[in-house]
Order: C-alpha cells, then sequence, then structure tokens
C-alpha cells in the first residue's frame, strides 16, 4: 500500500497543506499511473489525516479512479482515543463503498518533545508502551482491520517548516544522535510482541466482553488452523482473576501465557488447564497478557 502524502490538514509541520480538491487530485492522478503502467500489486492508502480527516476523505470516496486502486483508508490519532477509527468507519460503512477497511497507520501513547530530537523522558511499561497496548487494542475492538505503531525507529526527517531533526518515538532507540551506530530495544518492543507474534494476517478479531473494571480485552481466531489468541491489559492495581468461556470455538485443553510487565519482558508462565471450554488465571497487576491455544 502506497501512502502518497501525510497529514495535509495538521498546518504543515509534517505533510503539505493541501485544500481537498488538491488532495484528491494527487491520488486520483497516482491511481492513474499505476493503472496506465499496469501496477495492480499496489494499492493505495490515506489520508493518513489528523482532525481534518473528513473532507480529505469525501475528496477520495467520491473519485472513482481513486476508489479503483483503494482498499483500505487510513488515520492517525494518539493517546486514549478512538474518534478517527470509529469515524473512518462509519464514514466507510455508510458510502458506496462499504467492503472496503480502515488500517490506524499511526497509533502511540504521546511521546513528548519526541518530534523535537529530544528523548521522552519516560519509556517504560507504566507511563508509555503500557497505555500504549491498550490505546491498539481499543482501536482494534473498534473494528480496524489493522494498526501502525509509530515508529519503528529513531530517525531523522525533512519534515517542511523544520530543520532536519531527529524522531525519538522508535520501538528501537538509537544510541547517540551524533554517531548513530547502534539500536536497541525499548520495552514497546517486548509490550507489542504480546500481540504481533501471535495475530498474523489471516486472523479475525472475535467478540469478547468482560465484567471486569480496569481491563481491556480482544480476541482473536484463526479458522485456518484453528489458533486462538485472547490478550489484554490489567489496568487494576490489583491482581484479577479472568473466569473465561470459550463459546462456538474449537475445543482447546491448555491456553499458553505470557505477560509483559514493568519488571518482566515478554515472559512466558505456567500454561493454563482448559476445562469443558472454561478456564481460570489470576493476571498481575499493571500488566499485559496473552492466552493462546490451538
Amino acid at each position: 500500500m502506497l501512502s502518497p502524502i501525510n497529514e495535509t490538514t495538521c498546518g504543515g509541520n509534517e505533510g503539505t497543506i493541501l485544500t481537498p480538491d488538491q488532495l484528491g487530485a494527487i491520488f486520483s492522478n497516482i491511481a492513474t499511473h499505476l493503472i496506465n503502467d499496469d501496477i495492480t500489486d499496489v494499492t493505495l492508502i490515506g489520508p493518513d489525516d489528523c482532525s481534518g480527516w473528513p473532507s480529505s476523505f469525501h475528496a477520495m470516496i467520491t473519485n472513482s479512479i481513486t476508489m479503483s486502486k483503494l482498499t483500505h483508508f487510513g488515520g492517525h490519532e494518539y493517546g486514549n482515543r478512538t474518534s478517527t477509527s470509529q469515524g473512518l468507519i462509519d464514514s466507510v460503512k455508510n458510502s458506496a463503498f462499504p467492503d472496503r477497511g480502515v488500517i490506524m497507520t499511526e497509533i502511540n501513547t504521546v511521546c513528548k518533545g519526541c518530534d523535537g530530537g529530544t528523548y521522552n523522558s519516560d519509556y517504560g511499561f507504566n507511563n508509555y508502551a503500557g497505555p500504549a497496548y491498550k490505546y491498539a487494542l481499543q482501536h482494534l475492538n473498534v473494528g480496524v482491520n489493522g494498526i501502525q505503531i509509530w515508529e519503528g525507529y529513531d530517525s531523522r526527517y525533512h519534515h517542511p517548516n523544520r530543520y532536519l531533526t531527529w524522531s525519538m518515538w522508535g520501538i528501537f532507540a538509537v544510541n547517540d544522535t551524533t554517531h548513530p551506530d547502534v539500536y536497541t530495544t525499548r520495552t514497546h518492543y517486548y509490550v507489542f510482541k504480546q500481540l504481533y507474534n501471535f495475530v498474523k494476517p489471516g486472523f479475525k478479531r472475535v467478540d469478547i466482553s468482560t465484567s471486569l473494571s480496569n481491563m481491556t480485552v480482544s480476541a482473536f481466531y484463526n479458522e485456518a488452523n484453528g489458533t486462538i489468541v485472547i490478550t489484554g491489559k490489567n489496568d487494576s492495581s490489583s491482581a484479577q482473576t479472568i473466569e473465561g468461556i470459550l463459546k462456538n470455538l474449537p475445543t482447546v485443553s491448555t491456553l499458553k501465557y505470557y505477560y509483559t510487565d514493568a519488571s518482566h519482558n515478554f515472559s512466558q508462565g505456567s500454561n493454563v488447564t482448559v476445562t469443558n471450554q472454561t478456564f481460570s488465571k489470576l493476571l498481575p497487576a499493571f500488566c499485559v497478557f496473552t492466552l493462546v491455544g490451538n
């Protein structure tokens, strides 16, 4: 998927300021090139915008040439919000192209000062990586087809209206911006391994609910191999016990258990026994967890 332009309604800090008509023309022209040059394996995605996305979305979805080369819309949202993801999903459902999907192409916890080459004051589990996992699950639970974390590794950018500067949001951290020769993993790497290590292309999100407070959960199922993945974030200051019931799913006898918290990075605990499709598991306070069965 090709995202040709970034955040055109965000004041020009990271992308060229465009009117909806200008953005629509760019997407339509690129789509025309892809069609004329018979580039069939590349599709477009966008508008990859912030709060001004509705007008950009309208310019794209009302253009038949653009839509012939677009399978997913993309959006950006940071922090504890899902208004953009929900808005994009609702707009797609109520359009002439309800079969199109939505991918949140940028999400994360807000990293203070990180766009200007300053390290965040805390990249740890409790204040940064853990909340980001909760936000990712919230977007998935709304119904998006995928998420991308901004960003893979600390990098330098030529942004409009700025000097060449470092972005310090990376899952991989640079050791020294003057001699950047070593990258190491931040806590984000281990936290999001709880999701990406198990939920691969081909999985579908399935319904899950809980009456536990301060608990965010998501569940996924792969029909091809029968794998079940339950993952979540316990935001309680106390350990909580999940009393789980698997409904309308294949019979499993055990669930493998993995967790990450402020003291453990993607640690595997003891297996959880499943009896008659029910199970019980005590989850540590302030942790991210994953249960996997097949």
